[in-house]
């Protein structure tokens, strides 16, 4: 082994360790040695250890404090509210929804967005357009994030989760008015039954009405759902309980 300092060879690594030890002290230079004596002149007094340590341990209470205040500010931030509640108290002047319904009044157009489209979609497109023609602080239905798939409605006085028989009521309501549609199309084209073409539109078109394949509570289950996503927002900064 050979000292890094002064190239010496030892054989022993004992002699070698005790050596080199001093042989680095040695080969430092005075400025160095100056400044390692400065270091050391720099370390605190048992004095001045225990005033930085009261210091820390003053700054750390203080952090501490602030630790438990923030945590307090945000269990009130995030306080569980009752969704029902909050809209009682939030929404009281929205649009009743049973006279919400008689302002539905289907035309023409309404049936064509069944035709174009599909059951579900030209559907969605009708409430969306008698929901959106209100000022969405005032409609009778609303849903959230915090309550998937689930609809509220206001009765006039207070919101309630909106029932099976509500919902129906409402797709009753859009579907005789399609069907009332449907009937006056068919009337005034029926010159037209032997005509290929009109036959073929004809039985694609009865098949959308009638939704296709797809039970009467598969098609009412997937509007629900179309319309909880359109509807859907969320109550920031509140993690509601149901």
């Amino acid at each position: 082994m050979n000292c890094g300092f002064c190239s010496k060879k030892f054989t022993r690594k004992t002699f070698y360790d005790k050596h080199v030890l001093v042989c680095e002290l040695i080969s430092k230079s005075a400025t160095k040695r100056k400044i390692e004596t400065e270091e050391l002149n720099d370390i605190p007094t048992p004095e001045k250890m225990y005033e930085i340590l009261l210091e820390m341990t003053a700054k750390y209470k203080k952090m501490e404090e602030k630790v438990e205040r923030l945590s307090t500010m945000l269990e009130v931030k995030n306080k569980k509210i009752n969704i029902i509640e909050w809209l009682n108290t939030t929404y009281t002047s929205c649009v009743a929804f049973e006279p919400w319904l008689k302002t539905i009044m289907l035309e023409r157009k309404h049936l064509e967005y069944i035709f174009n489209n599909d059951f579900v979609y030209g559907i969605m497109l009708i409430y969306k357009e008698f929901l959106s023609d209100m000022n969405k602080e005032k409609d009778p239905i609303k849903s959230f994030e915090q309550k998937d798939n689930t609809l509220v409605v206001f009765n006039g006085k207070e919101w309630s989760y909106m029932e099976t028989v509500q919902f129906e009521k409402m797709m009753d309501v859009i579907y005789k008015q399609v069907f009332h549609e449907f009937v006056l199309w068919q009337t005034e084209n029926k010159h037209r039954m032997y005509d290929d073409d009109y036959a073929m539109m004809y039985m694609k078109n009865l098949k959308k009405i009638n939704g296709g394949n797809t039970s009467t509570e598969q098609l009412y289950g997937k509007v629900h759902r179309e319309l909880y996503k359109y509807l859907k927002t969320n109550i920031k900064q509140c993690e509601v309980c149901f």
